[in-house]
């Protein structure tokens, strides 16, 4: 009989026998330990037959959404796409958003079978935040993109705001001899930061420099 378990064993803990008394099992781990990738290992089926795809996996994370959030309200999930498979199964995409606001690649990925049955859960579900503030604007969140694209001594053309379209303020850069934007938008988003949601600014930017 061994004294000590065999190298590369590691001990079960609490979520992980929480997840399988619910069915799954942690397959991965994000950097702070939370599940990013759960499977489903015995037959989990939602709690009503004959949900749509994207029901039956909101119904699948909202069981098992203690293995991420226990005790606490879990983020908002807005339903991006859903993707049928040849065999019946469908890939569900849920979008996490915490007071209307999308997390920063928080996307969730739910496999479920024909009849509704969950597969398996890509993505890590988020506390919800309550109520969010955002100090800055679009304008200077560009401002910094491009200090970062062309240098701090780049020309500074004037920044106004457009349109809002599909959830990005969209922006007109004035051009300038050395530097010509072509595109600018940002959006608001909250990047997961150790336990913490901080509100960003998320820019694009598509620009030309003459001569290049």
């Amino acid at each position: 009989n061994p004294t000590t378990d065999p190298s590369g064993v590691t001990t079960p803990t609490d979520i992980d026998r929480a997840a399988v008394a619910m069915g799954v099992t942690i397959d991965s781990r994000d950097a702070f330990g939370a599940p990013r990738l759960v499977r489903a290992i015995s037959p989990r089926q939602p709690s009503v037959a004959g949900m749509a795809a994207d029901q039956a996996a909101r119904d699948h994370l909202n069981a098992l959404a203690p293995l991420w959030v226990n005790h606490q309200r879990a983020a908002d999930l807005v339903p991006a796409a859903t993707q049928v498979l040849r065999n019946g199964a469908s890939i569900v995409r849920l979008q996490q958003q915490i007071d209307h606001i999308d997390i920063h690649q928080g996307e969730l990925h739910v496999m479920v079978q024909a009849d509704g049955a969950l597969a398996a859960v890509s993505g890590t579900l988020r506390p919800s935040a309550g109520r969010v503030t955002f100090r800055s604007n679009p304008v200077a969140a560009a401002e910094l993109a491009l200090d970062a694209l062309d240098g701090a001594g780049r020309g500074h053309p004037a920044i106004t705001p457009a349109a809002d379209r599909a959830g990005y303020q969209e922006m007109t850069v004035a051009a300038i001899p050395e530097f010509r934007v072509l595109s600018a938008r940002a959006k608001r988003e909250l990047l997961p930061d150790n336990g913490q949601m901080t509100p960003i600014w998320s820019v694009e930017v598509i620009a030309d420099r003459t001569g290049l």
